[in-house]
């Protein structure tokens, strides 16, 4: 019998490259509907990709009654790679560890998304390539053992579901914004057209558009035009969507930012404004690097160092508004803050602080209650606990400071709250990998999850997106300004991964293995890009440093 998920099935998905395209076209037809003046009207099923398979994936374990492997999530993937290359043999003094696990990784996901099984070590001469056929050894075999199913063979684990009937299709799948599929994605695709879904892929149709190029000192006086002509064409009004495509936007979101701030928003530098946002950055940042989050880890950190505390860390936990009574003691903390700066000393303890806070002159009882009870908790704490008892002694410890209750939050403080808290949850995820923990290791990978974790608060639709060139996938636009295309980055270099062999990337055509693979995707990307708007302006940057730069070869 069905169940009564399986009956509620759509019967048409469409499947999208990425998140923004979904939204994108989930916001199209909500203003369609409005604007044919409906009042109800069914929701398209919009999915990204990834998306789609997570939920055939929860439909399969509702519907089927057969024994399911564990689905590991990316954190608990990269900590099972960890620990397979530091209890590996091959590499007892590897330095970074964690960055080699995430290169393991990404070479793993490879192979599976090529369809390609892993290099025999025997067979190759390069040590990375043999190394890392020991590692993968290693990591199958975990899995195996376990029971662990990972995200890089879940679709071959799903298309194999779908061609014995475990799953419910809809009637018809649309792709569209794809630039390529990889072999695993067709092999589903094809299993799900054998069963009976309708799968097409929807073509990008070619818009009228006129293209001009623009050549520009430096990359900082190109973003400077690119903001000023943003300006003018929302001065004119009633312009539509402005897309701003910028090259390698995670080196340069600083510099986007304060160029677009200055331009877009002068009025927000003056003490008091409120800022007005124009622009919405589709890169987020790390999750660390908010100040409501970085609060939160230096408390963490200090736990860590329970005999001296660092004064510049402490510095920046006294002045925090987001621990209890910060805001009503915040003249009495900073008085605090510069007693403590004048003792001189780098470090200074616990019991040293409270006695500045009790009776030194520091004047701040809710503070000194606050860091009492955080000291009676952190002694209280065992050497070595799980991941998740972690997380619940971290959350525990944060209540007892105040935080994140120093003063009322914003909507993008609270909803940055609210990714740490799923931060939280990530590191309790790892109690089934991770084994037993000291205080320090669980502080190191409580941030490393924070720092991996791009975030970015939500806003209401903006008429100015700033994205990269692939989050621009499949997106329109009334009017585009692409950024930095000059003749060192694009087309790209290759760069073959260097845990997997160089002939079997070239021989599946894998992203970056050749010049020719890289040549063809600029060629594509480039295509698409001037044809997303009416009227697009191409810029490169004259200069870096010393080097002189040329316009790129794709767009001359």
């Amino acid at each position: 019998m069905d169940s009564p998920l399986l009956e509620k099935e759509p019967s048409h998905t469409l499947l999208t490259a990425n998140r923004r395209q979904a939204a994108r076209l989930q916001y199209d037809d909500d203003r369609e509907q409005q604007a044919a003046g409906n009042r109800l009207w069914q929701t398209p099923d919009i999915l990204p990709w990834e998306a789609w398979l997570r939920r055939l994936w929860d439909e399969l374990l509702v519907c089927s009654t057969a024994q399911h492997p564990r689905l590991l999530n990316a954190q608990q993937e990269r900590l099972l790679w960890e620990q397979v290359i530091q209890d590996s043999p091959l590499t007892p003094d590897l330095l970074q560890p964690t960055a080699t696990a995430q290169r393991a990784q990404e070479a793993w996901r490879l192979l599976h998304a090529y369809q390609q099984t892993v290099p025999v070590a025997d067979d190759w001469p390069n040590l990375d390539v043999r190394t890392f056929a020991a590692w993968a050894a290693a990591y199958h075999q975990r899995c195996e053992t376990q029971n662990w199913l990972d995200a890089a063979g879940l679709p071959a684990y799903l298309t194999a579901r779908i061609e014995s009937g475990d799953l419910l299709l809809p009637e018809s799948v649309t792709l569209r914004g794809f630039d390529e599929l990889t072999p695993a994605q067709r092999a589903l695709l094809d299993a799900a057209e054998r069963c009976g879904c309708s799968v097409q892929i929807s073509p990008d149709v070619p818009g009228e558009s006129h293209a001009v190029c623009l050549a520009c000192e430096d990359n900082e006086q190109e973003l400077e035009c690119a903001a000023r002509w943003t300006r003018a064409l929302l001065e004119r009004g009633d312009v539509g969507r402005i897309g701003i495509v910028v090259h390698d936007l995670g080196a340069l979101r600083a510099a986007v930012a304060r160029h677009f701030d200055d331009v877009l928003d002068p009025a927000a530098l003056l003490p008091g404004a409120t800022r007005q946002p124009l622009y919405n950055i589709s890169l987020g940042q790390p999750l660390s690097q908010y100040p409501i989050v970085a609060a939160a880890l230096n408390l963490m950190n200090l736990g860590a160092e329970l005999g001296a505390l660092d004064v510049e860390r402490l510095g920046g936990l006294l002045r925090s508004p987001f621990l209890g009574g910060g805001e009503s003691e915040k003249i009495s903390r900073a008085r605090l803050d510069a007693l403590v700066r004048e003792s001189g000393e780098p470090t200074i303890s616990i019991n040293r602080l409270l006695f500045h806070v009790e009776e030194g002159g520091g004047n701040a009882p809710a503070l000194a209650a606050a860091l009492r009870e955080w000291r009676s908790q952190r002694y209280e704490q065992p050497y070595k606990l799980g991941a998740a008892a972690w997380a619940e002694a971290f959350a525990a410890s944060l209540r007892c400071v105040g935080w994140p209750r120093g003063r009322a939050l914003d909507s993008a403080e609270y909803q940055t709250v609210e990714a740490w808290r799923d931060v939280v949850g990530q590191l309790a995820a790892l109690d089934e990998v991770a084994g037993l923990l000291g205080y320090r290791q669980a502080v190191n990978k409580l941030r490393q999850l924070a720092d991996e974790t791009l975030f970015q608060p939500r806003t209401p639709e903006l008429p100015v997106q700033i994205l990269g060139l692939l989050e621009a996938e499949g997106l329109r636009f009334d009017h585009l300004w692409v950024v930095g295309w000059h003749d060192e980055v694009w087309p790209a270099a290759p760069h073959p991964h260097p845990l997997l062999p160089v002939s079997l990337q070239r021989r599946c055509q894998m992203p970056h293995s050749s010049a020719a693979r890289e040549l063809s995707f600029a060629e594509g990307v480039t295509e698409r890009l001037l044809h997303a708007a009416p009227h697009i302006v191409v810029s490169w940057p004259g200069r870096d440093g010393d080097r002189t730069l040329r316009p790129s070869p794709r767009i001359q």
